[in-house]
């Protein structure tokens, strides 16, 4: 089988190449798409999670607070797992909450009769997916809101 030759001419000068050469060097010159940074690692903290009292001790708001510690501003997903049925949700993910450079944000949750709503009885984790044993919320996907 004959392999096919190009011959370019440049300049004056006559340069012979195959397909396979201009390939590689066409893929050498096209710059690899690097994937968007999507940690929250080192951007935003957990800085309060609460139930807060509404009339009489029996119901609850209840709200997470998050901190952006970085000079830019940021979109991310809150996840919510294996909460009690005492804890109405305002669904398992809240999607797209906008945090401020150098601000926190308060995001109310959900409600409900649990009063025992707080660090000690949830676990709160950034940049994981997985549950863990007990109710849990996930600060994930941080993304640069430009």
């Amino acid at each position: 089988m004959m392999k096919k030759i190009f011959t370019l001419v440049a300049m004056g000068l006559v340069i012979a190449y195959s397909p396979s050469v201009i390939a590689q060097q066409d893929a050498a010159a096209t710059p690899a798409a690097t994937a968007a940074d999507t940690s929250c690692k080192n951007k935003v903290q957990v800085t309060d999670l609460s139930g807060t009292e509404q009339g009489g001790g029996k119901n609850f708001d209840y709200f997470i607070q998050i901190k952006n510690v970085t000079d830019k501003n940021y979109l991310l997903d809150i996840k919510f797992d294996k909460f009690p049925e005492s804890t109405r949700l305002y669904g398992p993910v809240q999607k797209d909450v906008k945090v401020k450079a150098k601000k926190t944000q308060t995001i109310r949750f959900g409600t409900g009769i649990n009063n025992n709503v707080s660090v000690a009885s949830i676990t709160v984790q950034v940049d994981k997916d997985k549950p863990g044993k007990k109710p849990t919320i996930s600060i994930v996907n941080c993304r640069e809101k430009k």
